[in-house]
Formats: structure tokens, sequence, C-alpha cells
């Protein structure tokens, strides 16, 4: 980050935006999250980013609970595996209601098998234009960087949750069996 930019400010180039996600999730959090082991009757809701996660999770709670809306923030009741260390959120630990569900938007699904997944999947021009405007005004500075720079070094090249097209290929049953079998 540029120095003379203040502390609240964000970023407006695509090397600053890679700077400032480095610290998106810390060390901890990570080893955390690498260590979970789903149970066999676990669900866990594995999106690409801005692909109906947050839609997901809270029908599936409602689902389970009879509509209970008693959280701030649906990762209260609803952890993202990836963060939940960083939010104080212990994986382990009892839900609400059964089954016990999860979010994630790790490319590694795999490393969690024996577990109930779903998978979703919207059209990928969707899913740039929602990832791009939901990152504009939060991670970057508003008109600093335009679509069609985004889509090559976000969406295409891969973001911190991997890119697209591999989760895609994740989701295809005969992928997943193969990673699992290796």
């Amino acid at each position: 980050m540029n120095p003379s930019q203040g502390p609240l400010s964000r970023p407006t180039s695509v090397p600053e935006i890679r700077q400032r996600m480095e610290h998106f999730q810390s060390e901890a959090g990570a080893r955390h999250s690498a260590a979970f082991r789903p149970r066999a009757d676990d669900v866990i809701i594995a999106t690409y980013p801005k692909s109906g996660t947050t839609w997901m999770q809270q029908l599936l709670h409602a689902l389970r609970t009879g509509g209970d809306l008693d959280f701030e923030e649906i990762t209260q009741v609803v952890p993202w595996i990836e963060m939940a260390y960083d939010m104080d959120i212990e994986l382990d630990q009892a839900q609400r209601a059964q089954p016990r569900l999860f979010k994630t938007h790790n490319n590694g699904h795999d490393a969690w098998g024996g577990c109930r997944y779903i998978f979703l999947v919207r059209d990928p021009r969707d899913v740039l234009v929602s990832f791009h405007r939901f990152f504009e005004g939060w991670l970057f500075e508003p008109g600093s960087i335009d679509l069609e720079t985004f889509a090559r070094e976000f969406f295409l090249d891969g973001s911190l949750s991997g890119d697209y097209w591999s989760h895609l290929l994740e989701a295809l049953p005969a992928e997943r069996a193969r990673r699992l079998s290796s």
C-alpha cells in the first residue's frame, strides 16, 4: 500500500490489490481450515465466489431450523471454513440444527472427502460482473480497475479461491472421483 494514501485507502492497482489480499486470511486460519475434517453427515456448500453461496446458506439454514433468523451474519450459523478461525468460530462445535452446514470457496475440496457437497454453478458472465461489483468500492477504489482487467487478473488467472473453471471441474463426479482416488 502506498503510505501516502493513508490507512483507510483502497488499492487502485492490481499489485496493490494482490498485496492487500495477502492478509485476507491469517496463517493460523489457513492451518485450521486445512486441518478441518468433516463428519459423514456434514454438508459443505462449495462454490466459486459470487455464485449463490449466501443464498444457499440462508436457504439450507432456514430449512434445517424451520426458519430461524436469530443471527447477525450467516457465517455465524453456517461457518465459512477458510475464515472460521479468524472469525473466532470453532468448526468442530455443534451447530443449532442438523445437518451441520459449512461454506467454502476453496478449490481443494478433495481434502475434505467423506461428507456431502452442494456445488452451485452460475453463468460465468454473471459471476464475473457480480465479483467485480462486489470488490469495487470495498476492496479497490471505484473506477480504478475496469471489468476487462479484473476478468484477466482475478477471474481467468484465479483469485484466492482459485479459478472459476477449476471449480467447475471439481463439481464433476468423474473428476472428484479421480482426485479422491489419487
